[in-house]
């Protein structure tokens, strides 16, 4: 399956990490012959246009550069999309992709792996939420380096958007709408009747967390729903295990209770949520609203054990390599430091997860023919606009279109 070929893929991007010398912040030579990235590309052969019979004489070769990335770890739901695209698109938009492990999430780990991405040949960074407690330090290391970088699900303060426009290597970052997502979490609540929630989550004091509960908290008012208690114990939250033990202690503490909303790490508790129900006889009576994709969600909605989900949210990273690829191809899309809204895609049925299964776990949202489309060396009518639009068009119905 194609979650085992990308376990199998980073493990092997891991293994093959090694020191490439230093880095002076240009599109690596490696495999492109004298490519640099201060805007010196290599003219190309003549490219077809799909949609005419003429010839575009003036598309070039694209720069081959290096991305550099914090290795997921294991294929999971939330992560596995993210990289799985990146990886779809490396051959189209000339780049290769080299992995650091971390030994924890320690912050001075994660600061190690992105210092040995740099040192280990990476002409820029595509790093998700693992550097969300230090990326201010990320933003010195890069500058000092040379090195671009981005950010995807991305909970920048105001003030540091400030402050990170006065860094001349971050490109920009992506964000979600967590109210949004938490507020939909809620209405599906309601329309499902319930009147009584128990809801498993992160910690506080994310920025995530924090606009996740303001959204359930909006939609509780308008509904007239209780959240009779919350779990954010990431020992518990982060295993099966630990959400089997969650729902019980909920059943025999709140017996009222008609709703489960799981407002994160969905991958890593759903298992044992919905075993935990099922056990208790209480499926068909809690129904579950989560945040967050699952592997197993197909199944779960077919067997009435999820009602509802939202997530799909994993191309920011692709947003941001667009981003990267027109700057190292010395056609920056935008002088700007954007920061991108990535959409949400919302499921309610076993037919939606099917699809969803079919057109992007064993597929991808997007094909490198397609992003190309959104590289100004290649296409050079593309802008930073076009990008904008592309984000904006994002929804199942719009992938099973493109693609069929």
């Amino acid at each position: 399956m194609k979650k085992l070929l990308s376990m199998i893929l980073v493990a092997c991007m891991c293994l093959s990490l090694v020191a490439c010398g230093g880095n002076n912040g240009g599109g690596s030579t490696a495999g492109s012959g004298n490519s640099t990235a201060g805007g010196q590309t290599q003219t190309g052969g003549e490219k077809t246009n799909s949609d005419s019979a003429s010839q575009d004489e003036g598309k070039k070769e694209l720069v081959h550069w290096t991305m550099g990335c914090i290795d997921p770890g294991a294929w999971n739901a939330a992560y596995g999309p993210v990289y799985d695209q990146l990886e779809a698109l490396k051959d189209d938009l000339n780049y290769d992709i080299i992995y650091a492990t971390r030994q924890s999430s320690s912050t001075d780990d994660t600061l190690a792996a992105v210092q040995n991405l740099i040192v280990s040949g990476a002409d820029a960074l595509v790093l998700g939420n693992d550097v969300l407690m230090c990326y201010m330090q990320v933003a010195d290391i890069c500058e000092e380096a040379q090195v671009y970088w981005t950010m995807y699900w991305a909970g920048v303060t105001e003030e540091d958007k400030v402050k990170l426009n006065d860094y001349k290597y971050y490109v920009g970052s992506t964000y979600e709408d967590e109210e949004y997502a938490g507020n939909w979490q809620g209405k599906a609540a309601g329309e499902l009747g319930c009147k009584n929630l128990c809801l498993i989550g992160a910690p506080d004091g994310f920025s995530f967390t924090i606009r996740r509960n303001a959204g359930l908290a909006q939609a509780c008012e308008e509904y007239g729903i209780n959240i009779l208690a919350e779990e954010r114990d990431i020992t518990l939250t982060g295993s099966a295990a630990g959400g089997v033990d969650i729902v019980n202690r909920f059943l025999a503490t709140y017996p009222d209770c008609d709703g489960i909303i799981i407002q994160g790490r969905t991958h890593s508790c759903l298992a044992g949520v919905v075993t935990a129900l099922a056990d208790a006889g209480k499926t068909e009576e809690i129904p579950v609203i989560a945040i967050d994709f699952n592997i197993n969600q197909p199944e779960y909605f077919a067997n009435g054990q999820e009602a509802a989900v939202i997530g799909g949210h994993h191309l920011g990273g692709m947003y941001n390599t667009i981003l990267l690829t027109n700057i190292m191809n010395g056609t920056p899309l935008t002088d700007e430091k954007p920061y991108i809204l990535n959409g949400y895609i919302e499921l309610t049925s076993a037919e939606e997860c099917e699809q969803w299964a079919a057109h992007v776990w064993e597929d991808n949202a997007y094909h490198g023919d397609e992003i190309l489309q959104y590289i100004k060396a290649y296409n050079p009518d593309a802008t930073y606009e076009d990008l904008i639009e592309l984000t904006q068009n994002y929804s199942l119905e719009d992938i099973i279109a493109r693609h069929g």
